[in-house]
C-alpha cells in the first residue's frame, strides 16, 4: 500500500464519460511538486466520490486536500464527510470555490482548514502542522478555520509569490494512475492574476489585480521537463487568461517556440482577448507561424448591453472584427463561450446574441467554435454580491 503525506482529489461532479475530457489537474500538481520540494510526499487524483473512495481505500495518507470548484462543491462536501467518518484524518479544502465556504460548510464537514488564495505557502504550514506538529493554526495566513471557540475564524490574507520561477514544475509522475502519464495533452499556465474586472469572473472579485508573469525562458525549460516525462505530448495548452497581455512577450514566446518545435512535434492553444487581436494582427500571423492552432476569446455575449453589464469593454462590431482577423490569418480553431441564463436575459437578448453568432460562423466557416455555459454565479463577484443589479435571481 502507498504512503502519503498527502493525496491531493479533482473531485469530479459527473463521471468522466460525462466531462468534455480526460484531464489531470495543474494547479494540484503544481501543489504536489512544491511540497515534495518541501520534504513532504504527495500523489493527486481525479476522480467522483466513489473513484475517489475507492483510491482511498488503496492507500494511505496523513491528510487530504480538495479542490472546491462551483460545480463540484456538494460532491466535496459527501467525499470529505467520508473522509472524516471512516479515516479520521485531516480534510483541508482550496481551489476557486474556497472564498465562498462558510462557517456552516466547515462545520458540517469537520474541516482542518480552507485555504484562500494561492496554495503553495499556506498549504506547506498546514503539512508542517500536520506531519511535524510544528506551529498552529492562528499563524499560518491565507487559511480560515474554527477555532477553539467553535466559530470560523478567517486569517489575514496571504500575499500573492512574486516569483513564480521559484516554483517547481508540475510533473504527471505525481498521477496515482498511470493512465494519464502517456496523454498526448498537456496544460500550462504561464502566468497569474488578472487585471480586469468582468463582472461574472472569479478573478474579477480579487482585489489582487498585479499579473505575475512566469519568465519565457522559464516555461521553455518546463516544456523540455514535460517532454522529458512524456513523449507523447502533442498539444500544449496555454491557459492563463491573460496570455496576451504583453505584446512583447508574446514575441518572445513565438520565437522560442519555433525553436522548440524545431526539437519537438508539437502545436498549440491559447487564450486571448477581442482588444488584443484588433491592436496586434501582426503577432497573430506570428502565433500561427510559432504552431498557435487554435485559440478562446472572451465574448460572452452579442447584446451590447450584456457586454457592458458584463463590463468587457468591447462591442458586437469588435467581436466580428476579431473573429475576421482570426480568419483573415488562418488560425485553424477559434472557440468562444455565449454565457446562458447571464444579465439581463430574455429571449430578446438571445436572439440579439444569436444573430452575430451565425455571422461568425457564416464569416469564417469552418473555424469557429461556439459554447453555451450556463452562468455560474463565482464567489463574491459583483454578478454574486449584487445579482439584482444584474436582472437576476440566484436561488442557492
Amino acid at each position: 500500500m502507498h504512503n502519503y503525506d498527502i493525496a491531493l482529489i479533482n473531485v469530479l461532479h459527473l463521471p468522466q464519460e460525462f466531462t468534455r475530457k480526460l484531464y489531470e489537474p495543474v494547479g494540484l500538481h503544481i501543489l504536489a511538486s512544491f511540497l515534495e520540494s518541501n520534504g513532504f510526499s504527495a500523489t493527486v487524483m481525479t476522480g467522483t466520490v466513489t473513484e475517489s473512495i475507492s483510491f482511498l481505500n488503496a492507500i494511505t495518507a496523513s491528510c487530504i486536500g480538495m479542490t472546491c470548484n462551483y460545480d463540484n462543491i456538494f460532491a466535496v462536501k459527501r467525499l470529505a464527510k467520508h473522509v472524516r467518518q471512516t479515516l479520521n484524518i485531516p480534510v483541508i479544502f482550496g481551489g476557486p470555490q474556497a472564498v465562498a465556504i462558510d462557517e456552516s460548510f466547515m462545520h458540517e464537514t469537520d474541516a482542518l482548514a480552507t485555504v484562500v488564495g494561492e496554495g503553495e505557502l499556506p498549504l506547506l504550514e498546514l503539512m508542517q502542522l500536520i506531519v511535524d506538529k510544528v506551529g498552529n493554526l492562528a499563524t499560518i495566513a491565507g487559511i480560515l478555520y474554527i477555532n477553539e471557540h467553535n466559530t470560523l475564524t478567517k486569517n489575514l490574507p496571504r500575499k500573492p509569490i512574486k516569483n513564480l520561477d521559484a516554483l517547481p514544475f508540475p510533473s504527471i509522475s505525481h498521477c496515482f494512475y498511470k493512465k494519464f502519464r502517456t496523454q498526448n495533452t498537456v496544460t500550462i499556465f504561464t502566468g497569474r492574476g488578472c487585471p480586469f474586472s468582468c463582472a461574472f469572473c472569479y478573478e474579477g472579485a480579487l482585489t489582487e489585480k498585479r499579473v505575475r508573469n512566469r519568465s519565457v525562458n522559464n516555461v521553455m525549460s518546463e516544456i523540455d521537463a514535460v517532454f522529458a516525462d512524456n513523449p507523447h505530448v502533442r498539444y500544449i495548452c496555454f491557459v492563463d487568461d491573460t496570455f496576451t497581455l504583453d505584446a512583447r512577450r508574446i514575441k518572445e514566446f513565438c520565437y522560442h517556440l519555433t525553436e522548440k518545435r524545431k526539437q519537438h512535434d508539437f502545436v498549440w492553444f491559447c487564450e486571448s482577448r477581442v482588444d488584443f487581436i484588433l491592436k496586434h494582427p501582426d503577432l497573430i500571423e506570428m502565433m500561427k507561424l510559432a504552431g498557435l492552432v487554435a485559440i478562446q476569446i472572451g465574448i460572452e455575449s452579442g447584446e451590447l448591453m450584456v457586454l457592458q453589464a458584463y463590463n468587457k469593454k468591447i462591442t458586437p462590431e469588435q467581436i466580428e472584427q476579431a473573429v475576421a482577423i482570426c480568419y483573415e490569418k488562418k488560425i485553424p480553431s477559434v472557440y468562444a463561450n455565449y454565457i446562458i441564463g447571464g444579465a439581463f436575459e430574455s429571449k430578446q437578448t438571445i436572439e440579439n446574441s444569436f444573430s452575430p453568432a451565425k455571422s461568425f460562423i457564416a464569416m469564417a466557416p469552418g473555424i469557429v467554435g461556439l459554447t453555451t455555459p450556463f452562468f455560474a454565479p463565482s464567489p463574491e463577484n459583483p454578478m454574486n454580491q449584487n445579482p439584482e443589479k444584474f436582472g437576476i435571481r440566484l436561488l442557492e
